[in-house]
């Protein structure tokens, strides 16, 4: 793939969220596959005027910590 082939994948994902001015995105990213398409898909949201709150990096791990997840649910409560 190239550049164009990313710019159009991240246009394809925009769309179909329907992202909307001030909406929060919280990204999970995987730096093992697709990572020409960051910031292509950042651009994109922002362009939006939607907000990237965070970002989380995939791993391969199988426990999580209950303190880690509460502090997400409370960046996108109302």
């Amino acid at each position: 793939m190239n550049t164009a082939d990313y710019e159009k994948c991240a246009r394809r994902i925009a769309d179909a969220l329907q992202l909307a001015p001030g909406e929060r995105v919280l990204l999970k990213l995987d730096s093992r596959v697709f990572t020409a398409l960051v910031p292509p898909l950042q651009n994109v949201i922002r362009a939006s005027r939607a907000h990237i709150s965070g970002v989380i990096l995939a791993e391969d791990v199988s426990t999580f910590f209950d303190d880690e997840l509460s502090s997400l649910r409370r960046l996108f409560e109302n």
